[in-house]
Formats: C-alpha cells, structure tokens, sequence
C-alpha cells in the first residue's frame, strides 16, 4: 500500500462519515464470529523474543519507545486537546524506507487517580456492538478531527516538496498516550483501508469490552499491526480489578518485558503472550496483566522501554 494523500481527501473522508459520532469507526467489521478467534486461547502461548531473533521487530520497538519517551517534552509537541498533545515526523524504517510516525501523549494522572478513577464502560453513541471507556473516547472524539488533518497536512507537505512515497502510518503512546494512539490506529484503519497502520503502545490501560478487543484484533488481517508492549509488573494496563474485572479485555498479543533492568538487550527476556488477557482472570500467568503482584507506583509503568524511561522529557 502507497501512501500518497492530500489533505483534501482527508477531509472529503471526514466530512462524509460525519464530524460528530463514531459510528463508522465502532459500527464496521464487527461481528458475533469473531469470538471463533478466541477458541483454544485458554492458555497463554509465550515466545521468547529478541533483538537477534526478531530484528525488524525490535527496530521497531525501540523507535516506537523512543517517540513514545519524547512525547513527553511538551515544548516540541503540539497540543491538538486540552492536555492532549502530538508530532508528526516523517523517518526512516528498519529498510531505509520514510514511513509516518505520530507520537500522542496526554497529562498523566497520579497513581492515586489511577487506583480511584471511575472505569465508565458504555456503548458509544449510535452503536450497539461493543463499549469502551467513555473517559478516553470522549478525549479521542475531540481531539480526532484535528490530529487526523494534522497527518494529512504534514503527509502532504512531505511529498508535495520531496515526492516519493510512504508506505506506512505509525502511531504511538504511552499510557495515557497509549489510549489516544489505539483509538486513532483503529479509527485510520478503517477509513483509510487503502494505507497500513502500525500501533505501539506502552503500559496502556484497558480500553474496552471483548467485541472492542475483538474488533481491533479483526482489523490485523487487513491493514492494523497491534503492538501492545508492558513492563514488569506495572498496574495501569491490569486496572481496573475487582468485581468488574472481568468484563474488560485487550486485544492480543500482549509483547512483555519480564525484568525491571537498564540491560543488554539479550537479557530483556521480552516474551510475546497470545492468550486472551483479562485482568483478575487465571490465564497466561507469565503475562503482565496477570502476574500475581502488581506494583503501585511509577517505577514499573514508566520502564525502562527497550532502553527507554517515560515519563519526563529525556535530556
């Protein structure tokens, strides 16, 4: 797939699907059969990844973690919602080749507002198939509009002064950030079905039921690879517990950094988990969402990333 878009037909997209709800977003490629993707998924499958292994990936993994570390320097972002801020950069991928890479981060909440926020699972407006959490989606649903146009706008003035073509979108976010950037890969994906689409986020927080999980995880067989990457024993992406723990699910796989060093990077001991991960449940014990422990704090959440902390703006 070639990327070779103008803002022009960013905005024809966005004014026939409508400015004002979600509805194409939540409302296509979505159905019952997807649970048959779920059958034999009772236990965790764990691949032990590595840079060695798995160089291309790891490529990726580390750009994505630097971006997603350099979010967090606000003076050279650019604020698309109140407290929600993003770049645009055109760069290089594993092959040599320009590819789009779109950091989001948001105002981080403390540790405190984590644990007592209240998780607002609803149907979105207009639709009947799956719910989210109404907090990020009422975020998502302001800033959607401007941060889509923003791409288009850079993607244009890139080709319109060098030509060429790029061939892949890379969206990316931790945490807060994290919710913003799946939200809008998934969006992208299903407008732009002609691109490909690439999600990296880092110690996300759940997002939504089984059919949004389902949904996202449909979405790989066309044109979204889904990289949902978690450190240790970090409590954000197991949130929320307790009685209604069961009813929230993240989309496989789950790409799992199992020790808490700065190391090299064939001590990492990163694992790929492929078990449908519900927070509270039994399955995939060696996954983050389902360690025994989870630690309260910022150590964890924050990395390091494939070398990378986040959280502050690095130096």
């Amino acid at each position: 797939m070639i990327l070779s878009i103008s803002l022009c037909h960013v905005i024809f997209i966005l004014c026939r699907i409508g400015l004002s709800g979600l509805t194409y977003f939540f409302g296509k490629r979505n159905s019952q059969s997807d649970k048959n993707k779920y059958k034999g998924a009772k236990k965790a499958a764990k691949l032990l990844l590595s840079a060695k292994t798995s160089p291309k990936l790891f490529f990726y993994l580390h750009k994505a973690a630097e971006l997603a570390s350099m979010a967090y320097c606000y003076n050279q972002m650019e604020e698309i919602g109140p407290g929600i801020y993003s770049l645009t950069q055109i760069l290089p991928n594993y092959s040599g080749d320009l590819e789009v890479w779109v950091s989001l981060s948001g105002i981080e909440f403390p540790k405190e507002s984590w644990l007592n926020r209240k998780y607002d699972m609803r149907t979105p407006p207009d639709n009947t198939n799956i719910q989210v959490d109404m907090t990020f989606y009422n975020q998502f649903a302001i800033i959607r509009n401007t941060l889509v146009k923003g791409i288009a706008k850079k993607v244009d003035h890139h080709l319109t002064m060098y030509g060429g073509t790029l061939k892949k979108i890379n969206i990316i976010g931790h945490s807060v950030g994290g919710a913003y950037a799946l939200f809008t890969g998934a969006f992208m994906a299903q407008t732009f079905e002609y691109l490909k689409f690439q999600v990296f986020t880092f110690g996300q927080p759940n997002l939504g039921d089984f059919q949004f999980a389902s949904m996202v995880e449909t979405l790989k067989a066309f044109n979204l690879e889904y990289h949902r990457i978690t450190h240790t024993n970090d409590y954000v992406p197991r949130l929320p517990g307790g009685l209604y723990s069961f009813a929230w699910v993240h989309p496989r796989p789950e790409i799992w950094i199992s020790i808490d060093c700065d190391c090299p990077e064939e001590s990492e001991k990163v694992y790929i988990c492929f078990a449908l991960i519900k927070p509270g449940s039994n399955q995939g014990r060696n996954c983050n969402g389902l360690t025994d422990n989870y630690e309260i704090g910022d150590a964890a959440h924050n990395g390091p990333y494939f070398g990378h902390r986040m959280g502050y703006c690095p130096s």
